[in-house]
């Protein structure tokens, strides 16, 4: 039996891009469009989820396809009420499609308090429909740990994104190393924070002379200089 060509899922920003499923007549004689379409979105989701499709309008797709494409789609979250461009014998069709995806997801166990730094303790994973809970749950534990919550958060709350920062490496009044560098040279200098900043944000410094510059935070206490301001 021939199998759906490999997916590839590159995650720009939340973007989940799918590649193009190319399927022959032998395949699709033993397989309905709604089980390509779950195998489909198999391949977009976690290995431990359970994925159901609802199509919405098939209504005028053809019984018979000689050549069947399933398109390269981006998808923000690949659940839900989406769009699924496919071509049958070279002719495009739209199917409207739910998406139903069953898997695991993170919630809080107790009352965390604003800027908290989440630990395996707070929480707990639970399973359920991930297309009902809010855009932008978080799945995996890499993407909570160590992470501070930005407001409190009651017991059994999912974690999304929004709810979580980075943590500061540097804060408004820290004194903080600044440095620079170029062809054979390292320039270091000490100046006062004049704002919170986490990995790769901007941080205006204070110099010893009384100059202000901007800089990039690097690591804890330190930042780049990124230019200079009269």
């Amino acid at each position: 039996m021939i199998k759906l060509v490999s997916f590839c899922l590159l995650v720009l920003t939340t973007d989940i891009y799918a590649q193009e499923s190319v399927l022959n007549s032998d395949y699709l004689k033993n397989n309905s469009l709604k089980d390509l379409a779950t195998e489909y979105f198999e391949q977009l989701n976690l290995a431990q989820d359970s994925v159901k499709i609802h199509i919405n309008n098939s209504q005028g797709f053809p019984n018979h396809c000689n050549r069947f494409f399933i398109e390269r789609t981006f998808y923000k979250i690949p659940w839900g009420k989406l769009t699924l461009p496919v071509r049958c014998n070279e002719k495009k069709y739209y199917l409207q499609i739910e998406v139903q995806v069953t898997g695991g997801y993170w919630v809080t166990k107790q009352k965390v308090a604003k800027n908290s730094v989440l630990k395996i303790t707070m929480l707990t994973k639970k399973r359920g429909l991930i297309n009902r809970l809010p855009s932008g749950v978080i799945r995996q534990k890499s993407a909570w740990d160590g992470q501070v919550s930005l407001y409190s958060l009651s017991q059994d709350s999912p974690i999304t994104h929004t709810m979580l920062r980075k943590p500061w490496l540097i804060q408004a009044g820290q004194t903080i190393t600044v440095s620079t560098s170029g062809q054979q040279f390292q320039i270091n200098a000490t100046g006062q924070a004049l704002n919170n900043a986490t990995t790769g944000q901007s941080v205006r410094v204070r110099m010893n002379n009384g100059r202000i510059i901007t800089a990039i935070a690097s690591h804890q206490g330190m930042a780049t200089i990124l230019s200079l301001l009269d």
